[in-house]
């Protein structure tokens, strides 16, 4: 239906596909995307809702996070992320509510969460490679670097990681 231009029908299609399986985030995603591209911001908006007053788990607070981020209601994604952080700790979440405090300007924060994470799950490479990352941003370099080099001693396969490691070593 979306592919001849149909969106009212492909919208009303992934509305009876969710209606039939609550529990698919592949078809409550799409709603979500076409609701968005049509305007129906408040709609994507109650898609994201009534998926999370279903699912008491991260990929709930993560979609509605995602998708008040995408509609640049940041204060309140990071609200729904906060609440998130709090019923059920995710590496996900921690990622998100960085970026999150990124794309609001709170660079202290998009650093400290991250990093307050990786104080207790030091194992987690991609909470480490988000800080590295947001390091590198800042124009951390060593900070950055000494990320990457950890990263390295238990994965030495990650594109980003060895690229990224190879420029700060040039």
């Amino acid at each position: 239906l979306y592919q001849s231009g149909d969106i009212k029908g492909a919208i009303s299609a992934f509305k009876r596909a969710t209606e039939l399986s609550p529990d698919v985030l592949q078809y409550r995603t799409s709603l979500i995307n076409l609701q968005v591209q049509s305007g129906d911001n408040d709609g994507a908006v109650a898609t994201a809702r009534a998926f999370g007053s279903n699912h008491n788990d991260p990929d709930a607070d993560i979609m509605l996070a995602e998708t008040l981020a995408r509609l640049k209601r940041l204060p309140e994604a990071a609200s729904a992320i906060a609440d998130g952080e709090k019923n059920h700790p995710d590496m996900r979440l921690t990622i998100l509510d960085s970026q999150i405090a990124m794309a609001r300007g709170n660079r202290a924060r998009a650093i400290s969460v991250l990093k307050d994470w990786l104080s207790d799950h030091t194992s987690d490479i991609p909470v480490r490679q988000a800080y590295a990352g947001i390091l590198l941003h800042t124009n951390d370099n060593s900070g950055a670097l000494a990320q990457y080099e950890i990263i390295l001693k238990s994965r030495d396969n990650i594109p980003e990681v060895l690229n990224n490691t190879a420029w700060l070593l040039k």
